[in-house]
């Protein structure tokens, strides 16, 4: 407990920035402050604490052994110490704060700005931090884990040690060449080369393309959805993608439902040992009713198989 009252909110925050940052100048810059300044707070904290926090590289700083298992409790102090400042200041029935969303690209282009639109409308004093992953749910679970994020959007599958509140059933769309006539059943389809993504949208495709037991293998890879959909915008082959992944589609693209519909699941997720707090838990709520009433599982009629 001695050591408590010596530590700065101040030395925290500059902690965590150079973290974040993985360079003293980077931290500088976001923080406003010199360098010089950073640095001291820093050297300063780990005299404090009798224990370095970064090993310096050629190519900037990364955390320490004993700082990375830490850094968590850094972020939480100075969470809390916002939302202890906020509390007080805040009107009765204002909600004041920050909530931030680690969420998966083809939910960042729709679901989440939607929903961030119609929260700031209800709640205008709520800042919302958007952190964007676009492949792998671990960056996701990762960020909740250490601090960086109170929510994450994931497409199902997840982790098990997650709490999971289920959004919505984002429709697999065919990606189409708008100058092609409009195909019926599969037989039209796979005649042409398969465009296929990688990552959970790839992965939802393939297994449902392996359900139906279609002997149609992929032409071209790739590792954004924005180039598969303007691939075949050009021409070069015809995809799959979860209606949220392939919009806003470029010219010469268009969508039409599968001639065997599937679908992927979209839910919220969070770390089942800390609680929501009330931002988190409002935003959460906007982004369930949101979920209701998208559009991405799609009314639109299969093709004939």
């Amino acid at each position: 407990m001695d050591v408590l009252p010596k530590v700065t909110l101040t030395q925290l925050a500059h902690f965590v920035a150079v973290a974040d940052a993985g360079s003293f100048s980077e931290a500088a810059l976001v923080l406003d402050v010199s360098q010089s300044t950073v640095s001291h707070n820093v050297l300063t904290l780990e005299h404090t604490l009798g224990a370095r926090l970064f090993v310096r590289t050629r190519q900037g700083v990364r955390l320490t052994n004993a700082a990375t298992e830490v850094i968590t409790h850094a972020r939480a102090a100075l969470r809390h110490a916002l939302a202890f400042e906020q509390g007080v200041r805040q009107p009765e029935g204002t909600l004041r704060g920050t909530v931030r969303v680690a969420t998966i690209r083809s939910v960042a282009t729709r679901l989440v700005p939607e929903t961030i639109r119609d929260f700031k409308q209800t709640h205008p004093d709520v800042n919302v931090e958007v952190l964007l992953h676009e492949h792998a749910h671990g960056g996701i679970i990762g960020a909740l884990q250490s601090g960086r994020a109170d929510l994450g959007v994931v497409q199902l599958p997840t982790s098990d040690t997650l709490r999971v509140w289920p959004l919505l059933r984002d429709e697999l769309m065919l990606v189409w060449p708008s100058e092609l006539p409009k195909p019926v059943g599969w037989d039209d389809v796979t005649r042409h080369p398969l465009v296929i993504g990688e990552g959970p949208c790839g992965d939802v495709v393939r297994q449902h393309l392996a359900g139906l037991g279609l002997p149609w293998w992929p032409a071209h890879e790739v590792t954004e959805d924005s180039v598969l959909t303007s691939m075949v915008a050009h021409g070069l082959g015809v995809g799959i993608l979860p209606r949220m992944a392939a919009e806003p589609l470029p010219v010469g693209a268009a969508l039409h439902a599968l001639p065997d519909r599937g679908f992927r699941e979209v839910a919220a997720v969070a770390l089942p040992n800390r609680p929501l707090g009330e931002v988190a838990a409002a935003f959460l709520h906007a982004l369930q009713a949101n979920a209701r009433t998208s559009a991405g599982a799609s009314d639109a009629p299969a093709l004939t198989p």
